[in-house]
């Protein structure tokens, strides 16, 4: 595994960037450019394509607070009247704020029919500490409700308490890494499986400890018992629990291999889910979609790119595979 997954012990941050930006950008002949080509009669599609993938988050954000100051309106708002192209979920998506985006898409999985667990887990799992507490500041101003107050009334169970425990947020971001107290840690993972209160052991370790000690813990806890800490999960828990500690441990051993396994599963079978690979190619493309790519190609043994162009319509097809370019 390598470290430069885990800048700051937090998957969710990444030391390489895959878009460069352009060096001499500049927000107003940007969103003048963009301006030009949505319209009905200049509108160039290729040319925005161009433009929106070939800036970096930041340098889109600028864009949006340029076309704010002039118009006194967010430049989403706009994109969601002015459909020109046939993908106006992708381009808003890009025009987010990052965790804008992330409290829209913790709404949605919250009121979808079932809440989407998976993609709640995806959500708190990859994003820091602070990252989640400007999420809940940015849902409760956008939909009047604490999102504890939420996430507690939608979901149930052991999910519950996972999902919970993530949002506070709490999870450990600079501890120093402890080869004795992981082993001591995996030795109390042990002793827990002979006890009614497993589940509660499991949940307090998973979801408040660094990744590092985590993958310590784990490495430990397979010298001592001769047996992968997936291979427990899969023997002891059932259901919700099952799944969110089998996210937690597949992030902690490699990012870039859940998110390949996401992107798959997004595309394959009747009814593509279009949501999930949008924003796992917004939100990634920045972070570690070579390594995603990588993933992607042993694991599957066809390129990202393919598999996109393969899978996905031509609405959608050019600008997703521009980002992950």
């Amino acid at each position: 595994m390598s470290s430069s997954l885990y800048s700051n012990n937090n998957p969710g941050m990444h030391s390489e960037v895959s878009s460069k930006g352009d060096s001499n950008f500049n927000a107003e002949r940007d969103l003048d450019a963009l301006l030009t080509h949505l319209s009905p009669d200049k509108g160039n599609e290729d040319v925005v394509i161009s433009l929106v993938t070939s800036r970096t988050v930041a340098q889109r954000q600028a864009i949006v607070t340029e076309y704010e100051d002039m118009n006194g309106e967010s430049i989403v708002a706009k994109l969601r009247r002015d459909r020109r192209f046939g993908f106006p979920r992708l381009m808003i998506a890009l025009f987010m704020s990052p965790r804008e985006y992330d409290a829209q898409t913790v709404r949605s999985a919250l009121h979808t029919s079932g809440t989407d667990e998976k993609t709640l887990l995806e959500i708190f799992l990859t994003r820091t500490n602070r990252e989640i507490q400007t999420l809940k500041e940015i849902y409760f101003d956008k939909y009047n409700h604490e999102l504890e107050s939420d996430l507690g009334r939608k979901t149930t169970g052991y999910f519950r308490a996972v999902i919970t425990k993530l949002a506070l947020p709490s999870r450990m971001q600079n501890a120093v890494p402890s080869t004795e107290r992981a082993k001591q840690d995996a030795e109390d993972l042990s002793k827990a499986l002979e006890k009614k209160s497993k589940k509660s052991v499991f949940i307090h370790l998973f979801c408040y400890s660094s990744y590092f000690h985590l993958l310590d813990v784990f490495d430990a806890y397979e010298i001592q018992n001769g047996k992968s800490i997936e291979k427990v999960i899969e023997k002891e828990f059932k259901g919700h629990l099952q799944d969110s500690l089998k996210a937690i441990a597949s992030i902690t051993r490699s990012p870039a291999t859940y998110f390949a396994q996401r992107l798959y599963e997004s595309m394959i079978g009747e009814g593509h889910n279009m949501d999930m690979l949008v924003r796992i190619v917004v939100t990634r493309c920045e972070v570690d979609m070579p390594e995603i790519k990588d993933v992607f190609l042993k694991t599957y043994g066809v390129t990202l790119k393919q598999f996109i162009e393969d899978e996905t319509t031509s609405t959608y097809r050019q600008l997703l595979l521009a980002l992950i370019d």
